[in-house]
């Protein structure tokens, strides 16, 4: 899956899906811009269609955003699209 949200911002891409939504731009200019295929097309638009404030930002697994703490203990977990990036 290309990763998306290091080349264009949320805002880019909404901006982009509002085209195709309104019929301005083809789902193949658009996979063409951001470089990914179909499925992950038709993800983004399930996603800003269903989702109040739209982000392309990276989440892991459990659909948490990049870099979220979590408390174990006393140490914070730094957690980095679903993989940990150590002990702070």
């Amino acid at each position: 899956m290309a990763q998306i949200h290091k080349q264009f911002s949320s805002e880019q891409v909404k901006v982009l899906l509002q085209a195709y939504e309104a019929g301005h731009l083809s789902r193949d200019e658009i996979e063409r811009t951001l470089g990914i295929r179909k499925t992950r097309f038709f993800a983004l638009v399930e996603q800003y269609r269903t989702q109040d404030s739209f982000s392309i930002q990276c989440q892991d697994r459990r659909g948490m955003s990049r870099n979220h703490r979590f408390k174990m203990g006393s140490s914070p977990l730094y957690v980095n699209c679903g993989k940990t990036s150590g002990w702070m």
